[in-house]
């Protein structure tokens, strides 16, 4: 094994290249992974435009979304070397309140794969041992990768308590939004409709399941609602649109629930206080798959959520700015995948 590897190394806001670096060396604790596929996401442009500066630890390799096989592993998980596996991307402490109290994402120590620490735009990556999970028998590597956002999808929709006969509204057709669709039917939600101004988004929406969907490049969400005769118990919002989350909490039931997951960096939104207090809402957010690895590999494994749908480009790593730039125009693409 060579001990340098590829890698597409970020070392400040606007200076990303595929360089020649060395290859990590896992600690006792740690596995090594020969990295398979790594994902384009939209949280990946606040670190390379730089206006992600309490997160971002410079140089560092992006990439929190992947999959890949276990090369060298400690002598207690040695079972592990040679597996298809993904991994909790998150680092804690274990021993802080939020820790032990099962919300490990809100630790202040928590240090993360792809944000401060190096991540999977690489040909290799080390990440913990006990983080580690074996890919159910039968679930493709590429299918696997986006596993992290089927984890965030599947937190908010436990946050935002949906359930059986929950009517369902989901701002936003990107990859969290139509994994947040799936995530409800499969949690048995009456009704998903999905609210986009992209036709073809709100296309594949429809394919993967949803109820119905809203053309808000047509009316305003208001306007879509009220000509489907729909009603939302909860809206989700995943656009990260700072509007949208304002019409959410407009357009929920009185006495409804509006689930936050999508990422709006610095943005502000405007909103009416007297809107939730009066309306008696619930607005919830979500951040990182907590508590969820297992349950979102099960649902890929399954079949009830299809992450491979989502996918729409794939580059080779040498090809990784040209994929960024795929991901960051919007045209026809939805996920862009690097094949590593």
């Amino acid at each position: 094994m060579r001990e340098t590897m590829r890698g597409v190394l970020l070392r400040g806001p606007h200076q990303m290249r595929l360089e020649e670096l060395p290859r990590p060396a896992p600690r006792a604790d740690q596995v090594l992974v020969q990295v398979r596929y790594s994902a384009c996401c939209a949280t990946d442009f606040d670190l390379i435009d730089g206006t992600m500066p309490d997160q971002a630890k410079y140089p560092i390799i992006l990439g929190h979304e992947w999959s890949g096989q276990v090369v060298e592993a400690p002598p207690g998980h040695a079972e592990l070397v040679g597996r298809d596996v993904v991994a909790d991307n998150l680092v804690t402490c274990g021993i802080c309140p939020a820790c032990v109290g099962g919300r490990p994402n809100l630790c202040r120590k928590m240090e993360e794969l792809g944000f401060s620490l190096n991540g999977a735009h690489a040909e290799y990556l080390v990440t913990l041992a006990r983080s580690v999970r074996v890919l159910p028998s039968g679930l493709s590597l590429k299918a696997a990768a986006l596993a992290e956002p089927v984890g965030v999808a599947l937190y908010g929709a436990r946050r935002a308590r949906i359930g059986p006969g929950d009517r369902v509204v989901g701002l936003g057709a990107g990859p969290i939004g139509l994994f947040t669709m799936q995530v409800c039917r499969a949690a048995g939600a009456a009704e998903v409709w999905q609210a986009d101004l992209r036709a073809e988004r709100l296309d594949l929406a429809r394919r993967l399941g949803a109820t119905g969907i809203l053309d808000l490049s047509k009316m305003s969400l208001a306007e879509a609602l009220g000509s489907a005769n729909a009603e939302a118990d909860v809206v989700m919002e995943c656009s990260g649109n700072p509007k949208a989350l304002s019409q959410a909490i407009k357009v929920v039931r009185p006495g409804g629930r509006v689930g936050v997951i999508g990422y709006y960096g610095d943005e502000l939104a405007e909103i009416r206080p007297s809107d939730i207090m009066m309306r008696d809402l619930e607005v919830l957010g979500a951040v990182c798959p907590t508590g969820t690895w297992d349950a979102a590999l099960a649902l890929i494994a399954d079949g009830r959520v299809n992450t491979e749908a989502v996918i729409t480009h794939t580059f080779p790593l040498e090809r990784f700015a040209e994929a960024y730039e795929t991901a960051r125009s919007g045209r026809d693409a939805i996920k862009v995948m690097l094949e590593i």
